[in-house]
């Protein structure tokens, strides 16, 4: 990826590994390209689910965990590995998809997607 602009090819691989269909202006937060809900599963403690969201600013995406009684700081990064180790198994394999959102502050819409394969972001 190009820049620092991670959120495009992230949304196209989520859409390919979990074979979820791209609803353009969904709800999402605001100069937001993606906002999905997942739960990890830590076997090794006896299941113990953690859930946390995958969203981005300007197409930066970073997991957010709960703020109340979170997972610790280590658990957040194991997770966060093994979510980014499995986006990064088949990193060519994406969704195209395009989509845009508004930039308030310039006043203009920022267009983002993939197309035949290759992330995009157009400020």
């Amino acid at each position: 990826m190009r820049g620092k602009e991670n959120a495009v090819w992230i949304v196209g691989r989520i859409l390919f590994a979990f074979r979820l269909v791209h609803e353009p202006g969904a709800q999402r937060s605001e100069k937001s390209c993606m906002d999905q809900a997942f739960v990890a599963i830590l076997h090794e403690e006896e299941n113990l689910t953690i859930p946390f969201d995958v969203s981005d600013i300007y197409g930066r995406a970073g997991l957010w965990f709960s703020t109340n009684d979170g997972p610790s700081a280590a658990t957040q990064k194991a997770i966060a590995d093994a979510f980014y180790d499995f986006l990064l198994d088949e990193p060519l394999n994406v969704v195209d998809y395009e989509d845009r959102f508004y930039h308030d502050a310039g006043g203009s819409m920022v267009e983002f997607g993939n197309e035949r394969g290759e992330p995009y972001m157009d400020f």
